[in-house]
This record gives C-alpha cells, sequence and structure tokens, in this order.
C-alpha cells in the first residue's frame, strides 16, 4: 500500500532495549505514538512516549491515528498480569476507528492470536502485516479466517522465517475467497509438498475458465533458502502465469532451488501475458547463463507489456542486464506506437501451452544462428534440430511433464 494513501501515521514500537516504564509486571512495553501528516514533508507533528497502561487509555479515546506499529516482547517469564495487560492493549488496537495500518511482531500465544483476530474483524484496517515467532498452526489458521473477514484489506505481508508450519494451503484458501486483497507478500515461509501448486491455484485458469481469485494484482514471495520452489514450483508458476489476467506485479526472490531450465519455463509462459508489467527474480539462483539471458532478452522483444525485470544480485553478467534493461526502454518508448494485434499475433505464432496434468509440447520461435555460434542448450527436455529450408535457424521443441 502506498505511504500516500494515509493522510496521518502512528507508530506503536515496543522498546527492545533498557525500559523506562511504570508498569507492573514483565511486559516492560514502551510505545512511541506519532502523529504524520504527508504530502511535501513526513517529518512527525506529534510524537509522545507511552508504557503499555497509558497506551490503552489513550487508544479507549477518541484519536486520528491512522497506523500501528507493534513489537511484543517480555523481559522475564509470562505472568497473569502481563497476559491481562495484552488482551487488553490488544483489544483498544482493535476498536481504533482511525486505525488503517498495523504491524505487529513478537510473540503472542495461542489466546491473543485468538484476541488480535477476533478484535481485527471489523477494524477498517487496509495494511496488516504480521512476523510472530512460535506461531502455532492452528494459531495459522484462525489468522487467515480473519483475513477472509476484514472488510477493507488490501496489502498483507506475512513473515514466516519462525514459522514451522507449511503455509502454502492455508493461503490458498484465502485466496480462493477473498475477493478485497491487491498485494500479497510472503517472506521466508516452508511450503511443504505441494505448498506453491496450492497458494497458485487459486490465481490459476483451467479449461478456459477463470481464475477463483481475480482481486490480487501483487504477488512477492521471498523464498527462504532452506524451503526452495524447485522444479514443481517452477510448473506451477508457469501455468498461472499463462492464464492469469489480474496480476501486474510478481516478485520471487531469493529461491536457490531454481535451475536455469526453470527460470526458462517462467519467461516463456510470460511471451502473451498482457497484463504483467513487473517481474522480480532478485537473488535467484537460476537466473545465469546464456541460455538464460537469450530467453529473456526474446521474452522483452516478443512481450511489450512487460515493463520491468528486477535482476540485481543474480549471476547474469551487467553487460547481458543492461541488454535487457535496454530493450525493456524501447519497448516503454515504443508502446504508443506498437500495434497490439500486430504483438499478439507475434507472440502466439508458437503459443506456450500449459494446462492440466499430462504431457504437452511447447513450440518456440525459431531462433536464427550462425554455425559459429556455440550452441548452449542444456536442457535435457530440449529437443534441438535443424530445419531443412534453412541450416542457420534451429527449432526447440520443449516436452514439459507436470
Amino acid at each position: 500500500m502506498e505511504i500516500a494513501n494515509f493522510t496521518e501515521h502512528a507508530t506503536l514500537q515496543e522498546n527492545q532495549g533498557t525500559k523506562n516504564t511504570t508498569s507492573i509486571g514483565n511486559d516492560r512495553s514502551q510505545f512511541c505514538l506519532r502523529k504524520d501528516v504527508f504530502g511535501t514533508s513526513t517529518s512527525a507533528i506529534d510524537s509522545v512516549t507511552l508504557d503499555i497502561d497509558d497506551l490503552v487509555s489513550t487508544l479507549n479515546k477518541p484519536c486520528a491515528f491512522s497506523a500501528i506499529d507493534c513489537n511484543f516482547q517480555l523481559a522475564g517469564s509470562y505472568s497473569a498480569l502481563d497476559r491481562k495487560k495484552r488482551l487488553k492493549a490488544i483489544d483498544a488496537i482493535g476498536r481504533c476507528q482511525s486505525l488503517k495500518r498495523l504491524t505487529i511482531s513478537g510473540k503472542l500465544d495461542f489466546e491473543q492470536i485468538q484476541e488480535l483476530c477476533k478484535s481485527l474483524q471489523a477494524t477498517q484496517v487496509e495494511y496488516l502485516e504480521l512476523c510472530i515467532s512460535g506461531l502455532p498452526y492452528i494459531g495459522l489458521t484462525s489468522i487467515c479466517e480473519m483475513l477472509i473477514i476484514i472488510p477493507n484489506l488490501k496489502h498483507f505481508k506475512f513473515i514466516g522465517k519462525a514459522v514451522k508450519s507449511p503455509v502454502g494451503v492455508i493461503f490458498g484458501s484465502v485466496l480462493a475467497k477473498n475477493s478485497t486483497l491487491e498485494h500479497l507478500d510472503l517472506v521466508s515461509c516452508k511450503w511443504g509438498p505441494n505448498g506453491i501448486e496450492a497458494l497458485l491455484q487459486p490465481l490459476t485458469g483451467t479449461s478456459g475458465e477463470l481464475p477463483l481469485n481475480r482481486s490480487l494484482k501483487h504477488l512477492s514471495i521471498n523464498v527462504d533458502f532452506k524451503h526452495g520452489l524447485r522444479c514443481e514450483g517452477a510448473k506451477a508458476m508457469a501455468r498461472m502465469l499463462s492464464s492469469n489476467k489480474t496480476l501486474t506485479h510478481f516478485n520471487l526472490s531469493a529461491d536457490y532451488s531454481l535451475e536455469p531450465d526453470d527460470i526458462c519455463l517462467i519467461l516463456l509462459s510470460l511471451r502473451t501475458n498482457e497484463n504483467l508489467q513487473t517481474l522480480g527474480l532478485e537473488n535467484c539462483l537460476g537466473v545465469r547463463g546464456r541460455q538464460v539471458f537469450t530467453v529473456m532478452l526474446e521474452l522483452t522483444q516478443a512481450n511489450p507489456w512487460l515493463k520491468s525485470i528486477e535482476l540485481s544480485r543474480t549471476q547474469l553478467d551487467e553487460e547481458q542486464k543492461e541488454a535487457v534493461r535496454a530493450q525493456l526502454a524501447a519497448n516503454a518508448k515504443q508502446s504508443s506506437e506498437t500495434n497490439v494485434e500486430t504483438v499478439r499475433e507475434k507472440a502466439s505464432i508458437y503459443p506456450v501451452t500449459l494446462q492440466a496434468p499430462g504431457e504437452v509440447e511447447v513450440l518456440q520461435e525459431m531462433l536464427a544462428i550462425r554455425p559459429s555460434d556455440p550452441l548452449e542448450v542444456g536442457m535435457d527436455n530440449v529437443e534441438v534440430s535443424a530445419t531443412n529450408q534453412n541450416p542457420y535457424q534451429i527449432l526447440l521443441i520443449m516436452k514439459l511433464h507436470f
């Protein structure tokens, strides 16, 4: 969510250093509430530092704070008083009528998670970010049920670094039922078997049918290096990108499991995608080599709707990255003069068919090469043959097994 959407901003941040508070108990929270007016300046107009008790009394009064950042930490063992204070604080946050943006990190027990989910269901929150350590599966289920109910939720970010449960099936069910969410960020999550397929299924059209979810515009998946998406994940992403008509931004970052073949499959699925504007591949280990560069450059020539490809921290050399950026810039410059029907016809000469499980052949555009050029295909599932009409052309036929 763009920060410009807010006219006011307040930050509630728990001090993790030395606590200067009058609170009794081990939950020694210190909160800084800040009122910002966004426009030409983002400087703080008002700021006040409160402990957890003053926080509750402040939020129980009419206020204009629109954003709260919470970091729940303890300075010792949990007491009944600490639990009671936290429940009151969570309830007060949920009753803040002006609240639009909420960030919560730290550790919450299941009772507090349930209270959080209950209190947020009737709020006007549009941006929600959660990073809760030790989150049990049943707590994750409660959060996802809440996400379906919040009426105006547009942007959800989930950081699952300390969550042991796979999230794919859970968040896939959210996408299948939520009709307001436009932006989903999943960071350092554990996927488990078929997790990415379950997540993307509501975004994937099958057999001419529209996907279940038609509101999501921005999907970002930051992969923990221990839980890569692998080949099956690449196939699921390719099926989704070849059929989805609503996503405008798709970011995949920090995946070390995908090979160059998998990256090529994802790129090929975008040839006829007229909606995606930004593709992120930052720090993906499979983005390397001449094969990936050639397919990527061909994609930028065939698809003028693609405006940006993020290639930072990849193993393409700077000349290759610059060539891709130059082609994208040329596309942007010529976009007003582009004949859409001509582009569609060119991109669909050899359509990429990524449908239901089974063996399909993907026929790619013939690539002109000189006999002296080294041919670096490097894919076991690619058949390379010269055409009879022109020995300087090759025909790529890729057999995909889903």
